[in-house]
């Protein structure tokens, strides 16, 4: 085999692991908040099934999500020489993990060098359920990253990758809009950390939090080419949504009563051939006369 068709094999090879990194956790992400369903969520967990299960994506969707990934530590990199970012700050030479404002942690707190590596913050919010043993629904956030506007306060932004006819046909602000999927997400992102038992963290589970502010009211999608323009980002400013950040509260609402009573949350879907049952990991019991296991 010639050293070019090595490489090929390789990175074929690669490409063909299991890349959802949430399987088997039973932790909710905010993008499964947005289409949510109680009941999915029950049943999965009441009959052993993992909630987020395995994918197998092709290797040229895995090479786009690359791409994307790539793109935002640009955007990132890009930022951390104005130096607004607020984020987890590790030491690359003691591994200790401190949260704050870029300004204050150019120096390691524990040995004092200047090794210092950015990683981003997530929010948790934990969702306590009286059964026995005591159990919690855990809400997780990744957010791209977080500028500040003063030492104490900042904005959320979520960075999305584009194609470049697409990015072409997008209207700059006021005119344009992000799609209202992303709106959504960035909406949970700046309603999450507001609730009682959240806690913005560098590190799962840590018992540790973040000190500063996250503006609750505005944040702000940017979207970044995928290819060569004079001006490669289209930021758009996005507002809260009071009456879909309710609807979110109600369901995961509805979902710890049901985990507390053991009575099942309502069925959404009216057939197994609707859009959301088709991506459930439970159809098939969801539409049996019988819940029990």
């Amino acid at each position: 085999m010639n050293h070019d068709e090595h490489l090929l094999v390789l990175l074929n090879t690669a490409y063909k692991v299991p890349d959802h990194e949430r399987a088997g956790s039973t932790s909710i992400h905010v993008s499964d908040l947005i289409d949510f369903c109680a009941r999915e969520y029950w049943l999965c967990k009441t009959h052993d099934r993992g909630f987020h299960q395995h994918k197998y994506h092709p290797m040229g969707t895995k090479y786009t999500f690359d791409l994307g990934h790539a793109i935002q530590k640009i955007m990132i990199h890009r930022l951390l020489t104005q130096h607004v970012l607020f984020g987890a700050w590790r030491c690359r030479h003691c591994n200790d993990l401190t949260y704050g404002f870029q300004e204050d942690k150019m120096v390691c707190d524990k040995c004092k060098c200047r090794a210092i590596k950015y990683e981003d913050l997530a929010i948790e919010y934990a969702i306590p359920v009286n059964t026995k043993p005591k159990s919690q629904i855990l809400v997780v956030a990744h957010m791209d990253f977080i500028v500040a506007v003063s030492e104490e306060r900042g904005f959320i932004v979520d960075g999305k990758s584009i194609k470049a006819e697409d990015f072409d046909s997008l209207k700059p602000a006021p005119q344009g809009e992000p799609s209202e999927k992303y709106k959504r997400q960035v909406r949970l992102y700046m309603h999450l950390p507001t609730k009682k038992g959240a806690k913005i963290v560098g590190r799962p589970r840590d018992a540790r939090a973040a000190n500063f502010t996250i503006d609750p009211q505005n944040a702000v999608v940017c979207y970044a080419v995928k290819g060569q323009r004079p001006a490669p980002y289209k930021p758009y400013l996005v507002s809260q949504s009071p009456s879909f950040v309710q609807g979110i509260d109600d369901k995961l609402a509805v979902l710890k009563r049901s985990l507390e009573t053991k009575k099942s949350p309502p069925k959404i879907c009216t057939a197994p051939n609707n859009l959301m049952a088709k991506e459930c990991s439970c159809r098939d019991i969801c539409f049996e006369q019988r819940l029990d296991k």
